[in-house]
């Protein structure tokens, strides 16, 4: 396993306490926690939805957590049985060590939690580092996914490394630095008010270490693999990763791929869950 992700006990001890903080402020729909242990160590995930539907994971970014998914779950809360998993090595509250991508043990990781909550088959949503776990699983066992939709996915093209230096140099700046790096990977999408999210950003940038273990661009060969239904949604203002190039490559290799590129859009996507809803509704 990698090292730890938090700069110290202290700092590990802050964020977890916010996590938790925002986790029990959503009330909305009631959310069942789960903690399961994997061979990436202990992974929790929040249970909700309706346990006689449809299985769907939801599998968020990196310098994330579950909480990335609470305001779309509308779309999904009345069809699907809905399990949120929190990444190992993510500020949610799993094992506070990073797995190594490069490595059997992401697709162990995810292999296990289908095997222990006894799901068969299941839809995914993903985000970011997310969908990247998500293909990286579903390329290997494509009879455990039915559908699947990924969001400004990693692993098909190489990250933009010139926003990674930029990056790097906006987090010596503090929270100036910090507002600078959400400008640049919100674009146009609003960013979240609530004092709750904004404190634990602000601790975040603070305590945690960014993912700097390069993402694995998964082979040809796997991604001729993918036959079940799959959507992409990318921004044509995405700073971390270029749209274009990952839309062309999976358009080759994927060809009954569904994709969109959205104009005027960053990194975060927000605002097309009712879309994605309805395209794993229609093939379920």
């Amino acid at each position: 396993m990698a090292k730890e992700v938090y700069k110290s006990i202290h700092g590990e001890k802050i964020i977890k306490e916010l996590v938790i903080d925002i986790y029990d402020s959503f009330t909305e729909y009631k959310l069942h926690k789960i903690d399961i242990n994997t061979t990436a160590g202990k992974t929790t995930i929040l249970k909700t939805g309706q346990p006689d539907k449809p299985v769907l994971l939801m599998l968020h970014g990196t310098m994330s957590n579950s909480a990335t998914w609470f305001g779309s779950l509308k779309y999904f809360i009345n069809d699907f049985c809905i399990y949120l998993i929190d990444i190992p090595g993510e500020p949610g509250l799993s094992e506070p060590r990073r797995i190594p991508l490069n490595s059997e043990i992401p697709q162990n990781w995810l292999l296990e939690i289908f095997d222990n909550l006894e799901i068969k088959n299941a839809s995914i949503v993903s985000m970011s580092l997310g969908s990247w776990y998500s293909l990286n699983f579903a390329t290997l066992h494509p009879h455990r996914v039915s559908t699947l939709a990924i969001i400004s996915t990693s692993g098909i093209v190489p990250p933009k490394v010139s926003f990674i230096f930029k990056a790097l140099f906006f987090m010596m700046l503090g929270s100036k630095g910090l507002k600078l790096i959400n400008n640049a990977i919100y674009y146009k999408t609003p960013q979240i008010k609530d004092d709750k999210f904004i404190k634990y950003q602000q601790n975040l940038n603070k305590y945690f270490n960014p993912v700097v273990e390069p993402i694995p661009i998964l082979s040809n060969k796997r991604l001729k693999t993918i036959s079940f239904p799959i959507q992409y949604f990318g921004g044509d203002h995405d700073v971390l990763l270029n749209t274009f190039k990952t839309a062309k490559r999976m358009k080759k290799l994927i060809p009954n791929i569904e994709i969109h590129i959205l104009k005027e859009t960053g990194h975060v996507i927000i605002d097309q869950f009712e879309k994605i809803s309805c395209f794993i509704k229609t093939h379920v």
